[in-house]
């Protein structure tokens, strides 16, 4: 099983919109004198990332593709969609970004569930042709949930899959995904660049999931669903759950053509 890795470049349309009124009349200049660092530019870009909002390099430019990715994500929130931050937003991004390098991100929310992911690459850099080991871990009984979200934002759904159908998952148990006496595997292939693993564990089964659509391509699905309204969808059905613990997990890998 071949699953792409792939951030080419910044790209997408700025969504964008240069708003005029009130005390956000030039929303530019008032994210000019935050001024950012170049690390904190590429904490954020990664943050973003981690939401499901595809920013491109995380290099510390804000170019085209980070501009629509910070539109997508203040529209996703229910802010007026500027493509440029706020005060407050820079603190929340800045809070949610990944590790220095790794764009690895845990939340917990609102209980106590919590959920880890981790792959064989201590660096999470992987070539073409390269096999991803994937392992997740839960500290209780929990259902759980794994995607992977493209560039393109095509979704794939990493658990359950072929030969891990049940997704509940033993507390304080690693699996494994896929299971390594399955025959499957993720393999990389070009183009190569990051990519988002997101991981998602519930005290209850997460309706969002089985009542979306799934095409079957090999051991593993793909959902016909655009990235940000999962990411948004999920978000406000977790959050309006009563009695639900939850938590989840993202995590960036890194490919590249060859070593």
């Amino acid at each position: 099983m071949t699953i792409h890795y792939a951030i080419n470049s910044e790209c997408g349309e700025s969504s964008s919109s240069q708003s005029q009124t009130g005390a956000a009349a030039n929303p530019q200049a008032a994210e000019d004198d935050l001024g950012l660092s170049r690390t904190q530019r590429r904490q954020i870009q990664e943050s973003l990332a981690a939401e499901g909002f595809n920013p491109g390099p995380a290099d510390g430019v804000f170019g085209q593709g980070t501009r629509g990715a910070i539109g997508g994500w203040q529209d996703a929130a229910g802010a007026e969609a500027t493509g440029y931050l706020t005060e407050q937003q820079v603190s929340v991004l800045l809070e949610g970004g990944g590790e220095s390098g790794a764009g690895a991100v845990e939340h917990e929310k609102p209980g106590r569930v919590s959920v880890t992911a981790w792959v064989d690459h201590d660096d999470k850099i992987y070539a073409v042709g390269e096999r991803v080991r994937l392992f997740v871990k839960t500290n209780k009984d929990a259902y759980v949930n794994v995607f992977n979200i493209a560039p393109s934002g095509q979704i794939a759904m990493l658990f359950p899959n072929a030969h891990q159908k049940d997704n509940k998952v033993a507390g304080n148990q690693v699996v494994e995904i896929p299971p390594p006496t399955s025959g499957a595997s993720i393999k990389v292939a070009a183009p190569v660049g990051r990519e988002l693993i997101k991981v998602v564990a519930s005290t209850s089964p997460v309706p969002i999931f089985s009542t979306m659509k799934m095409r079957s391509a090999g051991p593993f699905a793909t959902l016909d669903a655009d990235a940000r309204a999962v990411v948004r969808d999920l978000k406000s059905t977790m959050e309006a759950t009563a009695n639900q613990e939850w938590g989840d997990y993202n995590m960036v890998v890194t490919t590249i053509l060859s070593r």
